[in-house]
């Protein structure tokens, strides 16, 4: 049960090809999400949820402006 399951052996150009494939791949899946969410940080704009409080004295009368 201590054998090995695969006998190690140097990469040849076949593995490296593959290996640098995937490595471009999770490269640019990773690229395209941070750029989609900086982009996407970057694109707001400050949204009030609240009415602006006008100072004390100035309360409109239900006018609409």
């Amino acid at each position: 049960m201590n054998e090995p399951a695969w006998i190690p052996t140097p990469p040849g150009p076949r593995e490296t090809s593959a290996a640098a494939g995937a490595a471009l791949m999770v490269g640019l899946g990773t690229a395209a999400v941070t750029f989609w969410l900086v982009r996407t940080f970057l694109a707001r704009e400050p949204v009030d949820l609240r009415p602006k409080r006008l100072p004390l004295g100035q309360e409109e009368q239900g006018r609409l402006p």
